[in-house]
């Protein structure tokens, strides 16, 4: 019998800034035959920043891709951003109060990722504090099916 295996890798990390206003991009792939299940992708944000948006679009193999989340998470007090599809995403908060806490990780839950899959994912935050230091951004993305390289799992930007 053989075991189930995927290669969950992600790809592309970029960060970017315009002013106030942050931008971090990066791909999750599953590089393998088999289909990765229970996909979660965790973006870890830089200190003092607020997320203003989250966009994932999945390109499903053989259909056109589909975005899943988009722009429903500013100022949403329960920390829940718009479901499309099966994936769904979360922002969490350093504390309970949306006015006084900042943003501190986002886990966007993709599901599953069919061979060759690949999800692109923006997050748009605006900086409150100490907007002129260098931001650095993280995502990380594991599943429930064993993962043949896990070192590509993990990667960062600066911007």
């Amino acid at each position: 019998m053989d075991i189930s295996t995927a290669n969950l890798q992600i790809l592309s990390p970029a960060a970017s800034r315009s002013g106030g206003e942050l931008t971090f991009s990066f791909q999750v792939l599953n590089n393998n035959d088999d289909t990765a299940r229970m996909v979660r992708a965790i973006v870890l944000l830089p200190p003092g920043v607020r997320v203003e948006n989250v966009l994932v679009e999945e390109k499903k193999v053989g259909m056109c891709g589909y975005e899943k989340v988009s722009e429903e998470c500013k100022d949403n007090n329960d920390s829940k951003c718009t479901v499309y599809w099966n994936s769904s995403v979360s922002v969490i908060r350093s504390g309970g109060n949306l006015l006084e806490y900042f943003d501190s990780n986002i886990q966007i839950d993709l599901a599953y990722l069919d061979v060759n899959e690949v999800a692109d994912i923006k997050i748009v935050v605006t900086c409150h504090q100490d907007c002129e230091e260098d931001k650095n951004f993280g995502a990380f993305v594991y599943g429930s099916v064993p993962d043949l390289d896990p070192a590509s799992n993990f990667k960062t930007a600066t911007c």
